[in-house]
């Protein structure tokens, strides 16, 4: 058994919870941290399920395999993924442990793909993968298929993004907590997302529709089955339900 020092994102499915061990924002040398990913079972015992201590970028068994800095992870039809920052790369887990790469910044190792400075990722019903990478002058956001096909949208979202989710019209939902508000964008469409609900000015607590409504740095979310927005409000210790309208 080992404990949860530094979670960040969680992933689940019928059975567990998965845990990202890694915390992005602290400093970056202490040793304490565990590149790891962490399974939460029924029975709440925490256990590694791949990574170790020290970090690194090898594929293999659980007992083998290495990561830099997870910082996200999604549960996708009984394979995780996980988002490695410092190796600039999605990889693969099985319910095994055993890890693969996806696709990575690196030749050789998965599909190629522009990462630089990843912030966060997400897929969506068909298992495309979309990630955020953070740029001088915005975030792009970068599609990759299961068959490889890269797309690129440059500075989509002009702002630090902590989290997205993409529903089947193909509209990216995303948060930054200091702004107070859920951005959207039409993938392919807009070439900027814009305000969806709340206000970037103005944090509270209102139910309402639109730019009516209130958020207090709003962090995670996900779109759920019935098509509505689910949202973390962070300083409003809430969860908030947004409609598609």
């Amino acid at each position: 058994m080992v404990g949860i020092r530094n979670a960040n994102p969680i992933a689940v499915d019928l059975q567990n919870i998965y845990i990202s061990n890694f915390d992005s924002y602290r400093a970056e040398d202490v040793p304490e941290f565990r590149h790891a990913i962490l399974k939460l079972g029924t029975d709440s015992t925490p256990l590694l399920l791949a990574g170790k201590t020290e970090f690194g970028f090898q594929d293999g068994p659980a007992n083998q395999a290495t990561f830099n800095k997870p910082i996200d992870v999604v549960s996708y039809r009984g394979t995780l993924y996980v988002l490695d920052r410092g190796n600039n790369a999605i990889r693969k887990v099985d319910a095994q442990g055993n890890v693969t790469t996806f696709a990575s910044a690196t030749e050789g190792r998965g599909f190629k793909a522009p990462f630089v400075r990843m912030l966060c990722f997400t897929i969506d019903s068909s298992g495309t993968i979309y990630v955020v990478v953070r740029h001088d002058h915005g975030s792009h956001v970068i599609k990759i298929t299961s068959t490889g096909e890269v797309t690129v949208f440059p500075n989509l979202l002009n702002y630090f993004v902590y989290s997205i989710a993409v529903n089947d019209s193909g509209l990216l939902y995303s948060t930054s907590p200091s702004k107070h508000c859920i951005y959207r964008a039409k993938l392919g469409v807009d070439d900027k997302a814009t305000v969806f609900v709340g206000n970037e000015q103005e944090p509270g607590m209102k139910d309402a529709t639109g730019e009516q409504a209130r958020f207090n740095q709003p962090w995670g979310l996900v779109v759920g089955s019935d098509r509505n927005v689910y949202v973390a409000d962070y300083d409003n210790h809430s969860i908030r339900r947004v409609t598609p309208e």
